[in-house]
C-alpha cells in the first residue's frame, strides 16, 4: 500500500490578523496527515506575521514585500514540499476533513490533476449564509469565463498536482484580485482531468476589509483575465464562441455594482457596453455581484 501523499496547505498573508489563526487552525485540525502549511507574509503592517509565528514549527512562515497576493501564493508553492497544493486564504476556512476526501480522489485516479469541492458563506463572527455548489467539470470553464454561477472557488477549494500547476503557469502576478478565477480557466482549458466533491468543505468569509469590494480592480482584473483567455488560442471552438457574452455578462454585472453604489454614470457606460456586445441579453435582469471570479488573500 502507498503511503499518503504529503498535501502543502498554501495561505497568502495581507494585514489579516482578526482571521489568520482560525485559519491556520483549520488547517492543523485536518485528519489526513502528512500535512505542511506554508504562510507567505506579503508586507503586512498589522500583527498577522506574530500571530503565524505564535503556531511555531507547525508552520512554516516566509515574508516578501508586498507584491500581491497572487506573488504570496507562488512563493508559498515554490517552497512546499508537497505533491498536492491546496490553498486556502487567510481569511477563510477548511472543514477537517477537507483534505482526506480530496485526497481521496487522488487515489484511484492517478490521472487526476486537481479537485474542488462547494463552499460554505460565512460572515466576519463564522455565521452561515449560504452554500454555493461547484459546477461539473464539464460546465466549469463555460462558467468561468461567463462569470455564472456555480462557479469554481480555487483560492479556497482546490488542490491541484504540483506538476499541473506550474505546467499551468502558477498564478498570473500581474493580477491583483481574481488571479484564482484565471488559474481555473488554463487549468480547464487545458482539458486536464478534474473532480468536484459536492459538499462544502471550505468556508468563504465576507467581511468589510475584502480586497474583491474595491470595484475598480475587479474591473481591470476581469477584463485583463477575459482578454488573456479569449486571445490565448486555449479555449476550445464551443467556449471561443463565448467571447461577445463574457464581455456582455462582465458589462452587466459592472453596471449593477455601479448602480449599488449610486455611481449612475459608470453604470449607464455598461450598460450601454452590455447592450452593443449582446443586444438579446440586454433585457434580462442584471446579474448579481461576481462571488467566485474574484479571489481575496486579505
Amino acid at each position: 500500500m502507498n503511503d499518503p501523499p504529503l498535501v502543502s496547505a498554501l495561505i497568502p498573508l495581507h494585514d489579516c490578523e482578526r482571521f489568520v489563526g482560525e485559519a491556520i487552525e483549520s488547517v492543523l485540525a485536518q485528519t489526513h496527515a502528512p500535512l505542511e502549511c506554508v504562510v507567505v507574509d506579503d508586507g503586512s503592517s498589522d500583527r498577522g506575521p506574530e500571530i503565524v509565528a505564535g503556531f511555531g514549527q507547525r508552520v512554516t512562515l516566509l515574508r516578501q514585500p508586498r507584491l500581491g497576493a497572487a506573488a504570496a501564493r507562488n512563493a508559498a508553492a515554490r517552497a512546499a514540499g508537497g505533491e498536492l497544493l491546496a490553498f486556502l486564504d487567510a481569511d477563510d476556512l477548511w472543514e477537517p476533513e477537507k483534505i482526506e476526501r480530496q485526497v481521496a480522489l487522488f487515489g484511484p485516479r492517478p490521472d487526476l490533476c486537481f479537485a474542488y469541492c462547494g463552499l460554505r458563506l460565512i460572515d466576519s463572527d463564522g455565521r452561515e449564509l449560504g452554500r454555493s455548489a461547484p459546477p461539473d467539470p464539464s460546465r466549469a470553464l463555460r462558467n468561468t469565463l461567463l462569470n455564472e454561477p456555480p462557479f469554481v472557488s480555487l483560492a479556497q477549494t482546490g488542490m491541484v498536482r504540483r506538476d499541473a500547476f506550474w505546467a499551468a503557469g502558477g498564478f498570473d502576478e500581474a493580477m491583483s484580485n481574481a488571479e484564482d478565477s484565471d488559474l481555473a480557466w488554463r487549468l480547464f482549458a487545458t482539458r486536464l482531468p478534474a473532480a468536484a466533491l459536492p459538499e462544502p468543505l471550505a468556508s468563504y468569509r465576507s467581511h468589510p476589509a475584502q480586497k474583491h469590494r474595491d470595484l475598480a480592480a475587479f474591473e481591470r482584473n476581469a477584463t485583463y483575465l477575459l482578454r488573456k483567455a479569449f486571445a490565448s488560442g486555449l479555449l476550445p471552438p464551443a467556449e471561443q464562441a463565448l467571447e461577445r457574452r463574457a464581455f456582455a455578462n462582465l458589462a452587466l454585472t459592472l453596471a449593477h455594482e455601479y448602480r449599488r453604489r449610486q455611481d449612475g454614470r459608470r453604470a449607464l457606460v455598461h450598460l450601454w457596453r452590455a447592450f452593443r456586445l449582446a443586444p438579446g441579453r440586454f433585457t434580462r435582469r442584471l446579474v448579481p455581484a461576481p462571488r467566485g471570479a474574484t479571489s481575496r488573500a486579505s
